[in-house]
């Protein structure tokens, strides 16, 4: 999913820890999970969360090494 508010933010800024989590919480903002067999929806909202803090942080490792 693409979370466009979590996107602008980001762009054109360098990604520091708080940026980071602040972006993170805002992608899990906007999604709306379900709850069904599989997970609940607040387990879900924290799996975005972390997922994204997880996925900015190996971009900006890869962004470091690149350049």
């Amino acid at each position: 999913m693409r979370t466009f508010a979590a996107e602008k933010m980001l762009v054109g800024r360098k990604l520091s820890d708080a940026l980071i989590r602040k972006a993170a919480k805002v992608a899990s903002e906007e999604t709306a999970p379900i709850t069904d067999v599989r997970a609940s929806a607040p387990y879900r909202w924290k799996m975005v969360t972390v997922l994204a803090i997880r996925a900015l942080t190996d971009a900006r490792k890869m962004a470091l090494r690149a350049g």
